[in-house]
């Protein structure tokens, strides 16, 4: 009599398990990739097999490059060069109905 093996893996049972767990792995990364505002980015971090923490980290490191880069553009921005008496000029000189626009408009 010979014994059963244990050892027995059910092959179907396996590439149901990979095809979820892949879709699961596909699912996540363009959800982060969504929430980012970089849909795009999905396909490249699926095809390399960047774990879900690396994509996370290399968007919020894009994301801060691209916000201090904003932030140093507008410091520069000629509007940024006026004084603050003049800038409160420019309101006293408005019409009332252009200090409710701009009120609203905050």
């Amino acid at each position: 009599m010979n014994p059963q093996p244990t050892n027995v893996v059910d092959i179907d049972a396996a590439r149901s398990q990979g095809r979820s767990e892949a879709l699961a792995y596909m699912r996540e990364i363009n959800e982060i990739c969504a929430l980012a505002g970089e849909p795009g980015k999905a396909q490249a971090f699926i095809e390399k097999d960047a774990k879900p923490g690396d994509v996370r980290k290399e968007l919020l490191d894009a994301r801060a490059s691209a916000d201090a880069a904003r932030e140093v553009s507008n410091r520069n921005a000629p509007n940024n060069s006026l004084k603050p008496a003049a800038k409160v000029d420019l309101v006293a000189d408005m019409t009332p109905a252009s200090r409710l626009l701009l009120a609203f408009s905050r």
